[in-house]
């Protein structure tokens, strides 16, 4: 499943061979250009379920030819299913570019992966159905497909098989029923005179009922919570006739929404907006009715970024809260982590270390980005790890208790490399040339979920001396938010990797990057052996933060 991403050196004296006369050495590289392929698949993790068998379903968006999107399967030991679709993935291309954003597992293992495609500013939805082997259901819907020509927000199934999905459109749900017919006379109107409503998340209440959240206003700063019998007519009985309105969050920017009711009776929302600090939470009666908590109702979730960086939050059936994120180890290294806050908003003292899951002592980076809480109360995340240069799809399991669960997802199946063919371009910022005309080139290429540096060494003749590194090549990873991750690219367009040699053929690089528990983006210098190899004695394992006075993002020279 590998791949390269293209880098393209970013001024001519780095990607061309020139002689004296200032022609072109048309002996250097390709007619006296070189173009390097050093990048690594990239892909991105949007959501994550668990059968009833406990292997574990990971999908999300591949940048392939087609921009697909992908599921890929763990087995419950959380090694990667070889025998589900093509070696354990499988790929699904949609017009447009596509991402996978919610899994719902059926009673007999079948699921449902829903997602959206982006082409030319269109926003288009769809549900697929797959068999319990990773094959598309064509009994479903049109060839295994339902399509919805707007912005996929969540789905729910009823008890009785139809499924309910949210999009971006007005008066938004649309009832499917379990063959993956649209039901045309399904009509919702969760306030008639009103059309700036907008759904965002959905839930099954205890009595089969559809709760539905989301924003109103046009400028979509109020937020609602409706109650709907399955027929989509509003329960008279909750809230005043049927809808809840609340305030507070100012904004309709939030990256998720998660909705819950849980078993006694109350209904949760998170507010996930996608920063390190807090999670905004509401908490309502079985009736509808708001709870004082917080200010004017709105309870602030801390996280202590100091110790923890957070991602993706979801509730289990006891309304608790659980955010799936990164914490580090005794080695300095980022490992999957866990965050686990009870109904009021409070850390959970006996889960972990107060409320925050251990870690595990390993040389590895990961992360997890998504939560799954399961039946028995144990939580897997899907997220990444990051070894041999390498970011790939991983998964991890902690306890009910907090303990990360050392003997799951061991080995050398424990992730998977999604995404293929591609070649995205990246960014060539930096060269060293020896005196015999050899040369390191230092640059940015997107790799798995993330950035990484990567420094090539060529030979005099521009062709890549793979006796250094792996294939010629060495990577190093690089912190940054995945949510604001293009963000993040174009900041660090403009700035030239600064790179020295030492007189024992050592390479420095030194680069911007996030460093996630100082909340500051800064300098960062790695350091590379002769012969391509991260120097792991070096600062914190071949890399070492710069503390700055200011949040500068400027490198500086190295002598």
């Amino acid at each position: 499943m590998k791949f390269s991403l293209l880098l393209l050196l970013g001024m001519l004296l780095f990607c061309h061979g020139y002689s004296q006369t200032g022609s072109f050495d048309t002996a250097f590289g390709d007619a006296g250009t070189v173009k390097l392929k050093l990048g690594y698949p990239n892909f991105s993790v949007g959501a994550v379920a668990v059968q009833s068998d406990g292997k574990v379903l990971v999908a999300g968006g591949a940048f392939n030819a087609t921009d697909d999107f992908y599921v890929t399967r763990f087995l419950a030991n959380g090694t990667v299913d070889k025998n589900f679709g093509e070696s354990g993935v499988v790929y699904a291309d949609m017009p447009g570019s596509d991402k996978a954003v919610k899994i719902i597992v059926l009673a007999d293992d079948r699921f449902l992966v829903a997602g959206q495609s982006y082409q030319t500013g269109i926003s288009r939805s769809y549900v697929i159905r797959y068999t319990n082997e990773g094959k598309r259901d064509n009994t479903y819907g049109q060839n295994g497909t339902v399509y919805i020509d707007a912005e996929f927000k969540d789905m729910v199934l009823l008890p009785d098989g139809k499924l309910i999905v949210a999009h971006g459109g007005s008066q938004n749900l649309m009832c499917f029923s379990a063959d993956g017919i649209r039901d045309n006379k399904y009509t919702t109107a969760i306030n008639p005179s009103d059309a700036s409503f907008r759904t965002s998340a959905l839930s099954l209440s205890s009595k089969g009922n559809i709760l539905a959240t989301g924003y109103y206003g046009w400028s979509l700063d109020q937020q609602f919570l409706a109650c709907l019998n399955p027929d989509g007519t509003l329960d008279k009985s909750f809230g005043e006739k049927g809808v809840t309105l609340f305030s507070g969050l100012g904004t309709s920017k939030f990256m998720k929404v998660n909705l819950v009711q849980s078993k006694d009776g109350n209904i949760g929302i998170l507010f996930d907006d996608g920063s390190n600090q807090q999670r905004s939470y509401f908490k309502f009666s079985a009736s509808g009715k708001i709870y004082n908590i917080g200010i004017n109702g709105l309870l602030k979730v801390p996280i202590d970024k100091t110790r923890f960086y957070g991602f993706r939050c979801v509730f289990d059936q006891d309304g608790a809260i659980y955010i799936a994120g990164t914490a580090r180890n005794e080695q300095q290294v980022n490992q999957f982590a866990v965050l686990k806050f009870d109904s009021d908003g409070k850390p959970v003292p006996t889960f972990g270390d107060a409320g925050q899951s251990t870690t595990l002592f390993s040389a590895s980076r990961h992360e997890a980005e998504i939560p799954f809480v399961r039946p028995d109360g144990s939580i897997v995340v899907a997220g990444f790890d990051y070894a041999e240069g390498r970011y790939q799809a991983a998964v991890g399991l902690f306890s009910t208790d907090g303990q990360q669960v050392a003997n799951f997802a061991a080995g050398t199946n424990s992730s998977i490399a999604v995404g293929t063919g591609k070649s995205r371009n990246g960014l060539g910022k930096g060269i060293i040339v020896a005196p015999d005309g050899s040369m390191h080139v230092a640059g940015l290429v997107r790799n798995g979920e993330g950035i990484s540096l990567v420094v090539a060494k060529l030979k005099a003749d521009g062709k890549l001396d793979e006796s250094f590194g792996e294939g010629g090549r060495v990577h190093g990873s690089l912190e940054q938010n995945h949510e604001t991750l293009y963000d993040f690219y174009l900041s660090i367009d403009g700035t030239q990797l600064q790179m020295a040699k030492d007189g024992s053929g050592n390479i420095y690089v030194i680069t911007t990057e996030l460093d996630y528990f100082r909340g500051k983006i800064g300098p960062t210098l790695f350091k590379f052996t002769s012969d391509g190899k991260v120097d792991m004695a070096f600062g914190g394992r071949g890399k070492l933060h710069i503390p700055l006075s200011d949040n500068s993002r400027r490198a500086f020279p190295l002598v």
